[in-house]
């Protein structure tokens, strides 16, 4: 949390080493501030990948509150990474930010499985009722992996609603829905 080594910290996010990276990334959320956060929001608007994606991540551990509309760009990003990352900071918020439901629930529709599958984990951890149609949406996904996390936060939160939709899969090829089902 030494803000004089900032500038050190972002050049080492250029280290040729993965770990040296991770490791200057966290050392500059830990400093957080101001002027920390405009160095990320510029790095967000670079053509890198890595480092937009870097920058959504940290942006997103500081204040995403703040960094809001940021984080909704990010779920626009060519990169999937970036659009998991920029998922599971909104979700830091969603028991306290309005307007939140609609930008989740269109990474239902996410070409990439991996988003589609954070979209329905986060749904699990932040349930409410009004979330309960994009669960069972998620059990007609055609990823398997996706309507397995769908029936165990269905599962999870015991929601009776969805019962004849998940009757339904008792029958599915794929025995891990079916257990999950069954479960």
């Amino acid at each position: 949390r030494y803000a004089p080594a900032t500038e050190a910290l972002f050049q080492l996010l250029d280290h040729k080493y993965d770990d040296v990276k991770e490791a200057a990334l966290e050392a500059l959320v830990s400093i957080g501030g101001e002027s920390t956060q405009e160095r990320f929001r510029f790095l967000f608007s670079g053509i890198d990948p890595m480092k937009r994606l870097m920058a959504v991540y940290a942006l997103g551990k500081i204040d995403p509150t703040a960094n809001m509309e940021i984080l909704k760009a990010g779920l626009e990003d060519e990169s999937p990474e970036i659009r998991k990352h920029s998922l599971e900071a909104l979700a830091t918020l969603c028991y306290e930010a309005n307007g939140w439901i609609p930008l989740l629930s269109a990474r239902l529709l996410d070409e990439n499985r991996d988003v589609r599958q954070t979209v329905v984990e986060i749904i699990g951890k932040c349930f409410s009722p009004e979330l309960l149609p994009y669960l069972v949406q998620a059990l007609d996904d055609d990823d398997d992996w996706v309507k397995v996390r769908a029936l165990e936060a269905l599962g999870q939160h015991k929601v009776k609603e969805a019962i004849q939709s998940v009757v339904a899969l008792l029958e599915n090829p794929n025995k891990l829905i079916a257990i999950r089902a069954i479960e």
